[in-house]
């Protein structure tokens, strides 16, 4: 990968943590329920919630992980373990948001479906990725990890980046 191709998916990436951290806000905040905004909102966030997800725990040879970014010995020592909660939301994620299976119609899936507890957990598990991540990138990585459509979440909070000290 090339420094441009490192510098440009960090800001993806930042996109992806943002939208995330933002969708389960807009949710827990309770102002955007009525039908079926709920729904496509709940929807849209637990899709994002599969990419960072992937992103931090994948190993899918054919997509970009924490390992394009990080050495496995920074990736053991930053990353938080993987809630089992989280873990199975993310199956539940694949079986029944993503695709059109059979999964979706039977009502032992409807009690594993994500409740607002969830939410919270995500959120935080989202913070504690994105401190270990951030501590671990080098000062020119730092630098790429801006979310080049920031100015979309600008009425939200989102993970930021400490300002660095002065000299």
């Amino acid at each position: 990968m090339t420094p441009q191709d490192e510098a440009d998916f960090l800001g993806h990436l930042k996109y992806e943590l943002d939208a995330l951290y933002v969708l389960t806000e807009m949710i827990q905040s309770l102002k955007f329920m009525q039908f079926p905004l709920d729904s496509f909102l709940l929807e849209c966030c637990l899709t994002h919630f599969r990419v960072v997800w992937d992103f931090f725990y994948g190993d899918d040879s054919h997509a970009l992980t924490v390992r394009a970014f990080l050495s496995d010995e920074k990736v053991r020592a930053t990353r938080p373990k993987q809630p089992k909660r989280l873990k199975d939301i993310r199956y539940w994620i694949n079986s029944t948001v993503v695709h059109l299976g059979l999964n979706r119609i039977k009502p032992e899936r409807k009690v594993k479906e994500p409740r607002m507890e969830d939410l919270a957990e995500i959120r935080l598990h989202l913070e504690n990725l994105f401190t270990g991540f951030l501590a671990a990138l080098d000062e020119r990585q730092k630098a790429a990890f801006v979310n080049p459509l920031a100015h979309k979440f600008q009425n939200y909070k989102t993970l930021r980046i400490p300002a660095s000290p002065p000299f």
